[in-house]
């Protein structure tokens, strides 16, 4: 088996020696390099469909609600379990696509004293706030909601109340667990966590 070394081109020389022997399946390359194209000879013609924007559109939004489903008020009890859920709708035609992980969280910043909670960071809570290996042509993907209950004590309420400016955020990752550029957040407002007794 021999080996052969192909050096980087210099600045203004695209193309490199061709290799000796060739391999079954894709080979990939450095951007600036291609190594089979013969000086001289001009590239065939590629045409990619680009549509409006509206192609790649996104709506979401996230909610606190108590464990039966009910929106609660915006005091609640620090012995209560509530749950926290976040939906998403994709349209446009390029979502089938794409694929990737969506990463889903919810931040509870105190209003003074008091500490800060972030839910991605309570490890049993964090693997329920991810959706793994989306797909977009996959039927009924563009339309998905994800809802965990989060158990009594979850947000601390001090030893008197604790008043929290909540917020949620989304990203999604792409096939190589990269942050993509699709983002988003929401400002939920204040809710005030209390001990009964």
């Amino acid at each position: 088996m021999s080996i052969e070394t192909i050096d980087p081109p210099r600045e203004g020389q695209l193309h490199a020696a061709s290799p000796t022997s060739f391999s079954v399946g894709p080979t990939f390359y450095p951007d600036y390099m291609d190594p089979h194209h013969p000086p001289g000879q001009e590239y065939g013609v590629v045409e990619i469909y680009k549509p409006p924007s509206n192609a790649l559109a996104g709506k979401w939004y996230a909610e606190v609600r108590d464990e039966y489903g009910v929106a609660p008020n915006t005091i609640i009890s620090a012995q209560d379990s509530f749950q926290v859920s976040f939906h998403l709708w994709l349209s446009g035609d390029l979502w089938r696509c794409i694929c990737g992980d969506w990463c889903f969280d919810m931040c509870w910043q105190p209003c003074g004293h008091g500490e800060t909670v972030v839910l991605s960071e309570i490890p049993d809570l964090a693997p329920q706030l991810m959706v793994l290996d989306w797909k977009g042509c996959v039927k009924d993907a563009l339309h998905f909601w994800v809802t965990l209950t989060c158990p009594p004590g979850t947000i601390p309420a001090g030893h008197k109340n604790t008043l929290y400016d909540v917020s949620a955020t989304f990203q999604m990752l792409d096939p190589c667990k990269e942050p993509a550029a699709v983002v988003g957040y929401q400002d939920l407002g204040r809710f005030q966590f209390y001990n009964p007794k």
